[in-house]
């Protein structure tokens, strides 16, 4: 998702803005195996990676090893 969103800010000129949400439906979280209570925390850890694969040459990350 970072190198697509990349490109598209690089082909509108700088103008694209990527919105990202949380997720409301527990049912959903529940299928995926994945802890509701700490989505806002994921979601976090994940806008960092993205920041940091948007921005630097080489990138280690530990995000979503738990897994």
């Amino acid at each position: 998702m970072a190198k697509q969103a990349a490109e598209v800010d690089l082909l509108t000129g700088g103008r694209f803005r990527l919105g990202v949400g949380l997720g409301w439906n527990r049912v959903e979280y529940e299928a995926l195996g994945q802890d509701f209570s700490d989505r806002g925390r994921r979601v976090d850890d994940q806008v960092e990676l993205l920041r940091r694969l948007w921005t630097e040459t080489s990138v280690t990350s530990t995000v979503g090893a738990e897994r």
